[in-house]
């Protein structure tokens, strides 16, 4: 009941995100991370690259929750079934290396991206997120 309840807080605030962002032309977005205690059970819930960690007295850290990053294997794979791509940025324009595959008309190798990998089409770094309505189909 409770992993529900915060599942659907979590939906809802999507929603509300989206239609504000929608009705402002406002394009940015947010991650969310929660995490609430009862008793002795912890609960989280996690959009995003955001991370809740968990201590008792700092000692026996726990990771409660797992970031949402396109290199993940089930986020790449859940990414490309819904017809993204994930790879990291190409070479900077107006870069010996850019100029010389465009000369050649060759995409760059992939040996010679930089960064984190990320979301394609629109190059986020993180697979799931609040609002960024772009990327929302």
């Amino acid at each position: 009941v409770i992993c529900e309840a915060l599942r659907e807080a979590v939906l809802q605030t999507e929603a509300d995100v989206l239609l504000e962002a929608r009705n402002r032309a406002f394009e940015s977005g947010c991650t969310v991370n929660c995490l609430m205690v009862l008793g002795e059970t912890p609960f989280c819930i996690n959009v995003g690259d955001s991370r809740s960690l968990l201590s008792l007295y700092q000692e026996n850290l726990k990771e409660i929750s797992h970031d949402h990053k396109p290199g993940r294997p089930d986020e790449k794979k859940r990414i490309e079934t819904a017809g993204g791509a994930v790879s990291s940025a190409p070479p900077p324009p107006n870069t010996i290396v850019a100029r010389l595959c465009s000369c050649l008309l060759v995409p760059p190798h992939p040996a010679l991206a930089l960064g984190p990998k990320r979301v394609w089409p629109g190059g986020i770094a993180v697979s799931r997120s609040l609002g960024d309505v772009r990327f929302k189909a």
